[in-house]
């Protein structure tokens, strides 16, 4: 067989592993303390460009310094991943303030700590559209229409197979090789 010919089912079984490790993440992390989301502005790049998936821990407020990696989420339910730039401790709890890495200033207003959801523990560029992709109904879609899409592939670069052709007499007809086509007594 040749590569041309192994380069489609390859795909698919390394596509299939890939979402499969990625799903099985999406449900063992929580397990383990920590969460899956993925990066969907510039605000943090280069360190994390758009389409990362980072993984999130949990640890408790007082453990957060200045130059963590955080990301809280906010009352309209949007989460946001900033660094940590000063720490301000007030009589009703610690509050952050937190700035973007491509971002001029900090935010405008500090935020309260018990809004932030967990520290950036790891960062992996790209892998961040693949999490969107498996967990929203339109990203199911496109990815099931990609694998039909490689074993059609697949199908199509498949040596074809010879089919034995079959000829089909009807009793009493005449064919190259039968007894009736033979001439007789001459």
């Amino acid at each position: 067989m040749s590569a041309a010919r192994r380069i489609p089912g390859l795909l698919l079984a390394g596509f299939v592993l890939l979402v499969a490790v990625l799903v099985m993440g999406m449900h063992a992390a929580p397990l383990v303390g920590h969460r899956l989301l993925a990066v969907r502005s510039a605000s943090m790049a280069p360190a994390m460009p758009v389409g990362s998936l980072v993984i999130l821990s949990s640890p408790p407020a007082e453990a957060l310094a200045l130059g963590d990696v955080v990301t809280l989420r906010l009352p309209s339910g949007t989460y946001v991943t900033h660094r940590i730039t000063r720490l301000a401790p007030r009589p009703d709890g610690l509050f952050v303030e937190m700035k973007g890495d491509a971002n001029a200033t900090p935010d405008p207003v500090l935020v309260d700590a018990a809004m932030i959801v967990g520290r950036v523990d790891l960062v992996v560029p790209g892998a961040g559209y693949l999490l969107a992709l498996v967990t929203t109904p339109s990203g199911m879609v496109a990815l099931l229409a990609f694998a039909a899409a490689l074993l059609v592939a697949r199908r199509l670069t498949e040596p074809a197979t010879p089919v034995a052709r079959r000829r089909r007499r009807l009793p009493g007809t005449v064919g190259p090789g039968s007894a009736a086509a033979a001439p007789r007594g001459t």
